[in-house]
């Protein structure tokens, strides 16, 4: 989540929308092709082996330990706030390679005269990585606590492929360091309305910024909607560097005696 930044004016944010949509579809575009053609790490059978169901079977030294951290994780997040039963089958079904990418969201209160008001906030910069399923993030955003009832098995797919993109992620931090050379940062994050559930993020190399209550308000009133998209911090973007071109002046300083 940004901080709200109290310069921002809402010229500056009329102003900065259209040049975020274009940066954002850079930074996407680029994350697209890479998650394309990183797919086969991501198959979840390079630490769970045989315990995926389907295809031959895979030595994988760590695999009944990892099955075992996975199916806690679950048995932790699955009661609270999706009502799911904790039972997994021996086998799990191997989750798709395609993964998805969506726009990382929270809830910010904001004073609208004499009330609160709550509003997403979407940060283009951001997104969640997810296997495919049925239910996304956002399409089970509104549900949560609402009344509409949900399908459980779909419900239980969307829990157990964040909790299996996680530990993938966590048991090969190489996959950390590849999109780390690519500019991107992973993280694990929550939110209050998933409970505890790790949803895996990865951010682009730039940050945005969200403004003031004030400025919300007049931005949400013109638009009519009770969402708002950050706009691109200017200063992060012209500050980029490259990991490896920050590594290679670092040795270059170590050195700096050697090559007066």
């Amino acid at each position: 989540m940004q901080a709200s930044n109290a310069e921002l004016s809402l010229d500056d944010v009329i102003h900065l929308q259209a040049l975020t949509q274009e940066l954002a579809g850079v930074f996407r575009e680029r994350l697209e092709k890479s998650l394309q053609a990183l797919a086969p790490l991501f198959r979840m059978r390079r630490i769970l082996g045989s315990y995926i169901e389907g295809g031959p079977g895979e030595t994988v030294p760590q695999a009944a330990q990892n099955l075992k951290e996975l199916r806690e994780l679950y048995e932790r997040v699955a009661p609270r706030p999706f009502g799911l039963r904790t039972e997994l089958p021996p086998l799990l079904e191997p989750p798709s390679t395609d993964i998805q990418l969506q726009l990382w969201q929270y809830t910010r209160e904001i004073q609208v005269g004499s009330a609160r008001r709550a509003l997403t906030i979407f940060s283009p910069f951001r997104w969640i990585l997810s296997y495919p399923t049925a239910y996304s993030a956002h399409t089970l955003w509104p549900l949560l606590g609402g009344t509409q009832e949900m399908d459980s098995s779909s419900l239980r797919q969307f829990v157990l492929s964040a909790c299996m993109i996680e530990m993938l992620f966590r048991k090969r931090p190489e996959l950390r360091e590849i999109f780390s050379a690519l500019r991107f940062t992973i993280e694990t994050r929550t939110v209050p309305r998933f409970g505890d559930l790790p949803l895996l993020t990865v951010s682009a190399p730039a940050q945005t910024i969200c403004p003031a209550d004030n400025v919300l308000t007049h931005a949400i009133g013109l638009s009519g909607s009770p969402s708002f998209q950050e706009v691109a911090d200017l200063h992060s973007v012209r500050e980029m560097r490259d990991p490896l071109q920050v590594q290679i002046e670092a040795v270059l300083l170590k050195h700096k005696s050697a090559l007066i």
